[in-house]
């Protein structure tokens, strides 16, 4: 994966806006609706996917407690 490809990524996942993260990486002032067709594409990629999946479960357990996280608290 090149290196705007995953910039493109991490910018999708702050707040899953395709056109705005495209315009943030690529610098593009085209209008909305060109930008979520770019995006779009990018998205259906198959090493994106696979890069947003996994990025996503990887916050996702970031965010839960652990047992002793649990424990320490109580």
């Amino acid at each position: 994966m090149i290196d705007k490809h995953k910039r493109f990524c991490e910018e999708y996942l702050i707040d899953c806006n395709g056109a705005r993260a495209y315009r943030a990486v690529y610098g593009e002032s085209s209008t909305s609706g060109s930008l979520a067709v770019k995006a779009s594409q990018l998205l259906k990629k198959p090493n994106i996917q696979e890069y947003i999946q996994n990025r996503m479960k990887e916050l996702a357990s970031e965010k839960v407690a652990t047992q002793e996280e649990v424990i320490q608290y109580l």
